[in-house]
């Protein structure tokens, strides 16, 4: 699987430069068996594959979903918000930057404190299994405000059906 994410990001990320390509990741979540949680399951690349936070989900409850990956499981949709607003370090619960952030990302800000990386641009899609179950989501995140090409939006929801026939 983690081949399989590698081969996507080259692919995806083809058009910037190598030190671009820095800023961007691939990260494929699974939902746990209560589907209460969307936990790591692989992510591309060699960088921050530690500390990747697990996202509550709920099926019943928007307020209960996390992150931009949590709302593309609760809608069941591709889910591709307008650039998120850039996040001083250190986090500040006080700043106004920081609560726009938390609030834009979908996330208590608790939880967005505790990001390794702010992303600035994400999408993200659901993957559903051979069956047509909701199994994850794929998510692709750079840091860059314009890392991900709303123009790609096809390809990535290609990609998720894929992978849904392969897990």
């Amino acid at each position: 699987m983690k081949a399989t994410l590698d081969g996507f990001f080259e692919a995806y990320f083809a058009d910037m430069t190598e030190s671009e390509r820095y800023d961007s990741r691939i990260t494929l979540f699974r939902a746990n068996r209560s589907k209460h949680l969307l936990k790591p399951y692989c992510r591309s690349g060699t960088q921050s594959q530690r500390g990747i936070q697990p996202l509550k989900i709920d099926s019943d409850h928007e307020e209960g979903n996390e992150g931009i990956a949590g709302q593309a499981w609760f809608r069941n949709v591709t889910v591709s918000p307008p650039p998120l607003p850039e996040c001083p370090n250190p986090w500040s619960d006080q700043d106004v930057a920081c609560q726009d952030y938390a609030r834009h990302g979908v996330l208590s800000h608790s939880k967005a404190a505790r990001l390794h990386v702010k992303s600035r641009s994400l999408v993200a899609t659901p993957v559903r299994d051979c069956k047509g179950n909701q199994w994850g989501v794929l998510v692709l995140d750079s840091r860059t405000p314009d890392g991900i090409d709303p123009q790609k939006e096809p390809l990535v929801k290609a990609f998720a059906a894929t992978l849904g026939k392969v897990l």
